[in-house]
């Protein structure tokens, strides 16, 4: 488990690289998601860590709809959140399965059943990932601002490919996690 929160902290902080130099306020999202993650998973941290993860990854999706942030890249965070707290609800859902059995402590590793419902997870993120990145999520009225490929400049095509990267490493790590 150590390993898989070093490989997410490692995405989180590449996902926040893609922000440099100069967009500061958007390291928030990754840095209260790698909190959250820890607040999740570290055993020290239970019972109280997963309520309060899903919490406060609802916070940053609150945060992230009401941002003044172009569609393609709001849409881009709202899918990283959402898919970081579906992952650890369904950690929390065989760790209700297990505390039921009489079972103590928190189990996240090879979460019994949750395999196909991982995958998914990963597989609509990555398609709203790559919807948002062809500007296929865009409003009519943002029409003409800099969020598609094509008017991005080439610094700003890498600093996106290092925040999507970093965040397939995050949920990758965390679907290992779970299988």
């Amino acid at each position: 488990m150590t390993t898989h929160l070093a490989i997410c902290g490692a995405g989180a902080a590449l996902a926040m690289a893609g922000h440099f130099p100069g967009r500061p306020a958007l390291w928030v999202p990754h840095a209260l998601g790698l909190v959250a993650m820890l607040l999740a998973w570290l055993p020290a941290a239970q019972p109280m860590g997963e309520p309060v993860a899903l919490l406060g990854l609802a916070a940053v999706l609150v945060w992230q709809l009401s941002s003044g942030r172009a569609a393609a890249g709001r849409w881009s965070g709202v899918a990283d959140t959402i898919a970081m707290a579906a992952l650890i609800a369904l950690a929390g859902a065989d760790t209700a399965t297990t505390a039921a059995a009489g079972a103590h402590g928190m189990h996240h590793s090879h979460a019994e059943g949750t395999l196909p419902y991982t995958l998914a997870v990963l597989v609509a993120w990555l398609a709203v990932r790559h919807q948002a990145r062809e500007g296929a999520l865009r409003a009519p009225h943002l029409v003409g601002d800099d969020d598609t490929p094509e008017q991005r400049p080439e610094a700003g095509k890498v600093l996106a490919a290092l925040r999507c990267s970093g965040g397939l490493v995050v949920l990758t790590s965390m679907t290992a996690m779970l299988a």
